[in-house]
């Protein structure tokens, strides 16, 4: 049972929400890139930490219901003769 409870603890990853902010970033740094080329670097210093830590909560924090071996594609349940 405290397996269970460590594992219910656990925080959530929001992937979209996440996703959508990392494009809003992009966006804004490649628009103000024009004007001041120097914010190419933080972009990228940016960019590639979010790289790492994105990486890290997509292994250990995002966990999916996801189907494996036919189970609960077509109707549920194992019909395996």
């Amino acid at each position: 049972s405290a397996a269970a409870a460590s594992h219910a603890a656990r925080p959530v990853f929001d992937l979209p929400g996440q996703h959508a902010y990392n494009l809003t970033v992009l966006a804004c740094t490649l628009t103000y890139a024009s004007l001041a080329p120097v914010l190419l670097i933080p972009g990228g210093l940016f960019f590639a930490s979010r790289y790492l830590v994105h990486k890290h909560n997509l292994l250990c924090l995002h966990f999916d219901a996801v189907a494996g071996a036919g189970d609960g594609l077509f109707g549920g349940g194992s019909n395996r003769p």
